[in-house]
């Protein structure tokens, strides 16, 4: 009697492993089927439905789950995932240990003013750069100002500054004074490149330079022409201020 007890409740137990549930169906497609409105039919009307299989695939909007999490949906947006490090224009990616967060496209965003022209002078001060143009990759993502000569960045992160154009270069006993200019963030003075060079050796105008900085979102960025002394004193031409989002 103990023995056909044991059979019993043996083959009870396994009929209750590899029953199907489901929540609001009474025809369940899977090891686990939950069917939001009630009106699934073999593989129609199933984008409300959520499934588990017997491999331990999970399917939302789809009762055959080919991986261990399938996302069917007939519009975009089918994802959302906020923790904070979410933001506009930003991809997931993952870390070392496949931890997910929330991360700017490297090389995603750039502006540039262009066509800078300042007069030479041999008088000394400090003088704001004119430019005539500019670009931006994504508008409404950071901001230029031709009128004040500055570039405003979305992101926080490292940026390649590049600052190229034509030199009206101060010449005296065979030595250039090749720009002397003066990139600010918030007002504060960034960056300072300039050449000093011997017109024995070159008499190219044209002048380019780069640099790398960490900025923070909403830095402002602009650029000045400094003569400290005569023999700095500067013009330029078609002068290009260039700013890259790196990482």
């Amino acid at each position: 009697m103990k023995k056909s007890i044991l059979l019993f409740m043996g083959l009870f137990s396994i009929g209750l492993l590899q029953a199907q549930v489901g929540i609001n169906t009474r025809t369940p497609q899977n090891i686990f089927h939950i069917d939001a409105q009630n009106n699934t039919s073999g593989n129609l009307n199933t984008s409300d439905d959520i499934s588990v299989d017997k491999s331990g695939n999970m399917g939302v909007g789809t009762t055959t789950p080919q991986r261990k999490l399938e996302i069917i949906s007939s519009t975009a947006g089918a994802i959302r995932i906020a923790d904070t490090s979410q933001g506009t224009t930003k991809v997931l990616t993952s870390s070392s240990n496949g931890s997910a967060t929330w991360v700017n496209i490297i090389g995603s965003w750039n502006a540039s003013l262009t066509g800078g022209n300042l007069a030479y002078t041999t008088a000394l001060g400090t003088r704001k750069i004119n430019f005539t143009g500019g670009t931006i990759s994504k508008p409404g993502t950071g901001s230029i100002n031709i009128t004040n000569g500055s570039i405003t960045v979305p992101y926080a992160g490292t940026y390649r500054l590049t600052l190229f154009g034509t030199s009206l270069m101060n010449r005296g006993n065979g030595y250039f004074i090749a720009g002397y200019y003066n990139v600010r963030k918030n007002g504060s003075s960034l960056w300072g490149p300039h050449s000093l060079g011997s017109t024995l050796i070159s008499s190219s105008p044209y002048v380019s330079y780069y640099s790398f900085t960490y900025l923070n979102q909403n830095d402002v960025l602009d650029i000045y022409s400094m003569e400290n002394t005569v023999g700095f004193a500067n013009g330029v031409s078609n002068l290009t201020l260039f700013i890259e989002f790196v990482k």
